[in-house]
């Protein structure tokens, strides 16, 4: 009985063995939005993975998984991207295709550096078969602002104390007497005559010189 088992355990060994060696995928992938590997934290993007069977018999394309580590620690955790059903695509042998897959990076990622990883699925015989497709490092992004609020701090800032070493460079030119203080001149206001008759003397509208032709 034992033998007997051990001979079952080595020819299941073996057609698993041939059926790994026997589906062979090929992956390519590129990010469309993305070629720098620079992601926006906060905003779904595309990958694209061109898929080819180089195996000796049919396999489905199914599903993709992706994971982003700690940029200066590749086994550390830090987000998993949900899994995403690729529609099981049917490739024979030496047939290519293409499929597209979605990552919406969470807002709540700091703006650092991180490890992405890309795995792609296959199905042969339904039993899964991972191929590693992208395993290196990305930039992580804060969304950019109409108005760059730590840049305008910034300058009121610099305003602000350029105002006042402008106003402690002006005191001490005022001290030194390089710059004089401007006097106000005062004017001197004079009220007119109560009698508006004085202002008429001598022209056509004078009441006195009515009188006098008459």
């Amino acid at each position: 009985m034992g033998n007997g088992r051990l001979v079952v355990l080595g020819i299941c060994l073996s057609l698993l063995a041939l059926t790994v060696q026997a589906q062979h995928l090929e992956v390519r992938h590129w990010f469309p939005e993305n070629p720098t590997l620079e992601f926006t934290a906060g905003k779904e993007v595309p990958v694209v993975f061109g898929v080819h069977n180089a195996g000796a018999q049919p396999l489905n394309v199914s599903f993709a998984t992706a994971s982003l580590a700690a940029g200066y620690d590749a086994s550390v955790g830090v987000y998993n991207f949900s899994s995403q059903f690729l529609n099981d695509i049917s490739l024979t042998t030496g047939v290519e295709s293409s499929v597209e897959m979605k990552l919406a990076f969470p807002e709540q990622l700091p703006p650092r550096e991180f490890f992405l990883k890309l795995y792609v699925y296959s199905a042969v015989n339904q039993q899964f078969f991972p191929t590693l497709v992208f395993n290196r490092t990305i930039n992580v992004v804060e969304p950019s602002s109409l108005i760059d609020f730590q840049l305008f701090g910034l300058w009121i800032i610099f305003l602000a104390f350029a105002g006042f070493i402008g106003w402690l460079a002006m005191d001490w030119a005022r001290g030194k007497g390089y710059v004089k203080k401007t006097r106000r001149t005062r004017v001197a206001t004079t009220t007119g005559p109560s009698d508006r008759s004085d202002y008429l003397k001598g022209t056509a509208a004078d009441p006195n010189r009515k009188r006098r032709n008459l």
